[in-house]
């Protein structure tokens, strides 16, 4: 018995399973609108903190990475986050995450997820997605 349990132990630890002290980079929602027909991500980022990555997601286009650790950004409170370039379209879904490091403690993620869909008449509107 001893063996077996000792034998569990060394696979899960080389294997990589998640334990009770791995820890879950934290994801923080934020707010969306349209401005001028383009999709705002409202920055939640406190002065001090540094934006150094970000992954898009698109059903349309998959996924890519934007990296810049060496330039990292800082986008003021209430502020729209960078979209970098996404031609956005209306019936595809999104998500975003924003890689932020903070002054203290660990990093987390600013996330977004929505669709764009437009009316009989043409006017763009975006739909809020996120799990909160």
């Amino acid at each position: 018995m001893m063996r077996a349990n000792m034998l569990l132990i060394a696979v899960c630890m080389l294997s990589g399973c998640i334990g009770f002290l791995d820890k879950m980079t934290r994801e923080v929602p934020t707010n969306l609108f349209l401005m001028n027909h383009e999709v705002c991500a409202v920055s939640i980022m406190k002065p001090g903190e540094k934006m150094v990555s970000a992954e898009i997601f698109s059903t349309d286009e998959g996924k890519r990475f934007e990296l810049f650790p060496d330039k990292p950004r800082y986008i003021a409170a209430g502020d729209c986050l960078p979209m970098f370039s996404t031609a956005f379209r209306a019936g595809e879904k999104y998500a975003y995450s924003w890689n932020v490091v903070p002054v203290k403690g660990d990093a987390y993620l600013i996330t977004a997820q929505f669709t764009l869909s437009t009316d009989s008449a043409g006017h763009l509107s975006v739909s809020d997605t996120s799990i909160r």
